[in-house]
């Protein structure tokens, strides 16, 4: 995080919507480290047309106070006049978001109790409330207006920064660079191709936790009977804390596929579920993410940041949303079998179990697959947990089975309400190459009343041309545009360097390279077998950074042979 930003006194910055004309002046009071408070007060308002007031009612009021604090914000500054007195900034511009609390590296605005503006996000956009790039001026303050209004502290100088109105080319340490939320409205032309996944290796977890190069995890589908319920052995789980999303065992396997060669130049390597994240970006309306990436090489590298607070979170759910996540695994052990086949009762299974239940739940044990695919000119190596195969396993993606569990469908709304979670579980799916899902639909008390078999590659014509569809060729075109975007403005630092990617719904994504205290934050208690968040042995022996200042080849590393024909996949389904 940049020194210069977080010091005592009043930064002041005009906020406007354009397409009403309205200006108000606000006063950010930046008390140390750890606190903002801010006030916000109505002085002139130039009112050029009607409002919506139940978004903007703020406006109309004579002052609002707030006096809540919010722990390390970040706001992006633009280099000040010559002539103007340091304790004036100007931030960049923003669009505004409904019912979004402030989070932390965010510096927010209050517009009404369901409006937060966060200042770090986009530039300009028509019509969107945006933090105007012009400062409000030098006009002397009273004495009493200083006691009143600046913290406690000694103010100090804002240090120039750097001009953030370049969107494009090298981003220095703590600047951002904004990418726009994509267009929902208009679909591509033409959507970049998509490789059909092809597996290079698999390997499992034990109920230790253990990484082992076998498939001991792997399961075989079977077909389970309705009305099982989804509640039994929920006090027997075994649930693995939520962690860090961490390559390490995804970069294990991806290393012993470099040994034996043949994968060409990747450009990405990440976890199925973080790809998800980005792809469906365009269509998310509740919830943003944060990344941690890295450029080594050529290839980025890409794990999902997860803050303490939003791990805590995770790790202690509220009962009831415990209980709906277990059905999901519940079903699981109701779908599948360690032998295609399901003969008698499995080892260990209690005898009063119901019949189609083969073994008590536990999160640690996993079977994962690494599959080598191309997003328009990038190849990418993707790594993710494949529920169950059916039949026998080929060595190929084909026999892979993907099981849901689902609220049963009781009118439009739900329906509805389904063909929109399709979109996360086509994807899911598709970047494996997984050609089903497998989906019980239950009842709120976790029933399963119907079993039903989805087609990954029918999913999207399901839904084409219905109220609220969504289109899987806007989230094909928007990760190009992504994955572009992070190659463009990752060309400063080294190979050690690490960029952190923040997504917000309607608003779109912010880059910028995070600082020493922000790259020992990502590192944590594993700093010193870390470079960054990669593995020290994996930075050593694989990803061929030369020095210990990490500074970047001129090249990619090349582990080129003649690859196979590729099959590639367009909106309308594989093709070669």
């Amino acid at each position: 995080m940049p020194s210069g930003l977080l010091v005592p006194g009043v930064w002041r910055v005009k906020t406007a919507l354009n397409a009403a004309g309205i200006i108000d002046d606000c006063a950010f009071f930046i008390n140390d480290r750890d606190a903002v408070k801010w006030r916000i007060g109505r002085r002139q308002a130039v009112i050029n047309k009607s409002l919506k007031r139940d978004v903007f009612d703020i406006m109309h009021r004579e002052e609002y106070v707030s006096d809540d604090s919010v722990s390390e914000m970040v706001v992006s500054l633009q280099a000040l006049p010559e002539g103007v007195e340091k304790s004036a900034a100007m931030v960049d511009r923003v669009v505004h978001m409904h019912s979004q609390w402030p989070e932390r590296g965010h510096l927010i605005v209050r517009l009404n109790k369901e409006t937060w503006l966060p200042v770090d996000l986009l530039k300009a956009i028509d019509n969107k409330m945006f933090v105007a790039c012009a400062h409000i001026g030098t006009r002397k303050r009273t004495a009493s207006a200083e006691r009143e209004d600046e913290p406690e502290a000694k103010s100090r100088k804002v240090a120039p920064l750097a001009d953030a109105s370049a969107s494009a080319g090298k981003a220095a340490e703590g600047s951002e660079q904004h990418l726009a939320f994509p267009s929902t409205s208009q679909p591509p032309r033409r959507a970049p191709t998509f490789q059909q996944p092809s597996p290079l290796i698999s390997f499992s977890y034990t109920p230790q936790r253990e990484l082992e190069f076998t498939d001991s995890a792997l399961r075989y589908y079977v077909a389970p009977p309705r009305g099982v319920k989804l509640d039994y052995g929920y006090e027997r789980w075994i649930r693995r804390p939520e962690e860090r999303g961490r390559l390490d065992g995804l970069l294990r396997a991806y290393a012993r596929v470099l040994e034996r060669g043949g994968v060409g130049d990747i450009g990405i390597v990440s976890w199925r579920g973080v790809m998800t994240k980005i792809l469906t970006a365009p269509y998310e309306e509740r919830d943003g993410w944060d990344l941690n990436v890295m450029c080594v090489n050529g290839t980025l590298y890409l794990e999902e940041h997860l803050s303490e607070a939003r791990l805590k979170e995770k790790n202690e759910m509220e009962p009831r949303h415990m209980k709906m996540s277990y059905y999901g695994y519940a079903f699981e052990s109701y779908c599948t079998s360690e032998t295609p086949s399901r003969a008698g009762r499995p080892v260990g299974v209690a005898v009063d179990a119901p019949f189609a239940w083969s073994g008590d739940v536990d999160t640690n044990v996993q079977w994962c697959s690494v599959v080598k695919t191309k997003l328009g000119n990038t190849r990418m190596v993707i790594g993710g947990e494949v529920d169950c195969v059916e039949g026998h396993y080929s060595n190929r993606t084909d026999t892979f089975v993907e099981l849901k569990t689902s609220m049963t469908i009781r009118g439009p709304p739900d329906h509805a309400k389904f063909e929109k979670k399709l979109l996360k579980f086509y994807f899911q799916s598709f970047l494996l190459g997984v050609p089903k899902i497998i989906v019980g639909f239950r009842t709120p008390a976790g029933v399963v009343k119907e079993v039903e078999t989805f087609k990954t590659m029918e999913i999207p014509r399901m839904v084409r041309g219905k109220a609220g569809a969504w289109d899987p060729a806007v989230c094909l075109n928007w990760g190009e545009q992504f994955f572009d975007f992070l190659r463009t403005n990752m060309v400063s630092g080294s190979d050690s360097s690490v960029w952190r990617v923040r997504f917000a719904p309607r608003a779109g994504v912010t880059l910028s390279m995070l600082d020493e205290a922000g790259v020992a934050d990502v590192a944590g208690a594993e700093a010193e077998d870390r470079v960054g968040f990669l593995p020290r042995w994996y930075w050593t022996q694989v990803a061929g950074a030369s020095g210990s200042d990490g500074v970047r080849a001129d090249a990619p590393t090349s582990h080129a042979r003649p690859s196979q024909p590729e099959r590639t996949i367009g909106a309308s389904g594989w093709h070669i």
